[in-house]
């Protein structure tokens, strides 16, 4: 059971403290943090999803029944988050960062890394084709949030539609649909390039990440930092295996969703309320907190995962 856990969180821990020794050595400066972040983004993760679901059968990754749970428990999950911490939290900026920052996941870099180290390729394939359900809602949602916070810039639908459809990775995924679906060939030369950046990307991924993040810690908002990382690793996750359990989600699929819920606060978080006049400071701070404990945390649901026999 050990041996299971340390196979599938350890790598991502050495790789993320790696990118933090390389930040310090110097061997990563601003200008390559800045160029890494965007080719893991822009061309890495691309490749990933597009070849991952080209060479898929998505009759078999497509259950309906996970993604209506995916995306039916993420919204509900966030009005209760939304209710229970809007009394809680008086300044109208700052609670919105926080509501951002408990629910949005780093689902595309450490949850597929994890999936990756668990269940192999045909984990990462389950968990790619979920990040096409994931990636709309939990973008819909920060906007509603943080324009509803009195944020600096508010999106029409139309504007919003058009944010999420300019996603990179959600023109992978369409891009790759008719692949699979109609079991297009890809000519071999391109599969191999492709493969070859998939590789690439989740090592580089988390490098970027301890590169990334300022790991200094402030105490200002030191309640609010506790309880968003407490909600986003923990009670989130906890709650969202529990219902897919509860609807009869077992094995590998329980899982995939269980990993990618259980992921730290995503980076694009701090982006996001940094655009939309939010409070950046407090964001960023729970992103620093929520990647520093993920270890632990992914490693108990791993753990709880064999223990109960659940996944």
């Amino acid at each position: 059971m050990l041996s299971v856990t340390l196979q599938a969180i350890a790598p991502v821990f050495l790789l993320i403290t790696l990118g933090v020794f390389l930040r310090q050595r110097r061997l990563i400066d601003d200008a390559v943090r800045a160029g890494l972040s965007k080719l893991v983004y822009r061309v890495g993760l691309t490749a990933l999803v597009f070849s991952k679901i080209a060479d898929s059968n998505l009759r078999v990754l497509c259950d309906m029944r996970q993604a209506g749970y995916i995306i039916g428990s993420t919204v509900l999950l966030f009005i209760l988050l939304w209710l229970f911490s809007r009394p809680l939290i008086q300044h109208k900026k700052t609670w919105g960062a926080f509501v951002q920052a408990a629910y949005r996941g780093n689902t595309a870099i450490v949850g597929f890394a994890v999936v990756q180290n668990r269940y192999g390729d045909d984990g990462l394939a389950q968990a790619v084709m979920l990040l096409a359900f994931i990636i709309p809602i939990f973008n819909l949602l920060a906007v509603i949030v943080l324009a509803h916070a009195g944020a600096a810039e508010r999106l029409s639908p139309a504007r919003l539609f058009r944010v999420l459809i300019a996603n990179p990775l959600i023109i992978a995924l369409l891009l790759a649909i008719p692949f699979a679906l109609f079991s297009i060939p890809i000519p071999t030369v391109i599969s191999i390039t492709l493969k070859s950046l998939s590789n690439m990307v989740l090592p580089l991924a988390l490098i970027a990440i301890g590169a990334e993040l300022q790991w200094h810690l402030s105490k200002e908002f030191a309640w609010e930092i506790g309880i968003a990382s407490l909600l986003k690793l923990i009670v989130l996750p906890l709650l969202q295996m529990l219902g897919a359990w509860a609807i009869g989600i077992r094995g590998q699929a329980l899982g995939v969703m269980t990993l990618l819920a259980a992921s730290p606060t995503a980076v694009s978080a701090y982006v996001m309320a940094r655009a939309m006049g939010s409070d950046e400071k407090l964001t960023a701070q729970i992103i620093v907190v929520s990647t520093a404990c993920c270890i632990l945390t992914m490693a108990g649901f791993v753990i709880t995962g064999q223990l109960t026999g659940w996944f």
